[in-house]
């Protein structure tokens, strides 16, 4: 079952596959506020402004502040592959990763037209292909995924907690919490 945070996870990680680290990312960006401020120049000329109202330092602000959030990820996406290469299956977890994630932005494996028709079967396609590459069963490729955006999640800041309300235990505990006299929830 996804939830959110699994979902801005994977494209978090499809993001940072497409853009590259940090420091790729801000050159991008210091040459669009480059193209923003040439910009807003010609347009200012146009109208026939005699005085800027914006400077570029004004303009680089905006651009940042605009893709502050996608910074962010980027950098949170750079610390969980950090925290993932020192786990002892860093290896298997990257591998992962590569053939799920990865693989519709890097354009690696193979690429049928019937699977581009919904993301659920584009994306099982993609861990069948990473159960038969690295000979794993699937539980183990959601397990390190889920893994891997887990620790995004953290990195991020973000909460990412499990659903009590599925698990086998919670619905045990339950159980014994209402098997008096009243529900626990009406004795409070």
């Amino acid at each position: 079952m996804y939830n959110n945070v699994q979902v801005y996870a994977y494209t978090a990680y499809q993001f940072y596959a497409r853009e590259g680290n940090v420091d790729l990312y801000l050159n991008k960006l210091k040459n669009l506020t480059e193209r923003e401020y040439r910009n807003y120049q010609t347009a200012r000329v146009k109208r026939g402004e005699l005085k800027a109202t914006k400077t570029k330092e004004d303009i680089e602000a905006e651009v940042y502040r605009k893709h502050s959030g996608e910074i962010n990820d980027i950098m949170a996406v750079e610390r969980a592959v950090e925290r993932i290469e020192k786990n002892k299956k860093g290896k298997l977890i990257m591998d992962i990763l590569l053939y799920t994630v990865f693989a519709d932005v890097l354009n690696i494996g193979p690429r049928l037209e019937v699977y581009k028709s919904t993301e659920s079967i584009k994306a099982g396609t993609r861990v069948y292909e990473a159960m038969e590459n690295l000979h794993i069963s699937h539980a183990t490729v959601y397990y390190w995924l889920d893994y891997a955006y887990k620790l995004f999640a953290e990195e991020r800041g973000l909460r990412y907690q499990e659903f009590p309300h599925l698990s086998r235990k919670y619905k045990k505990d339950k159980k014994k919490l209402t098997q008096g006299s009243k529900p626990i929830e009406e004795m409070e």
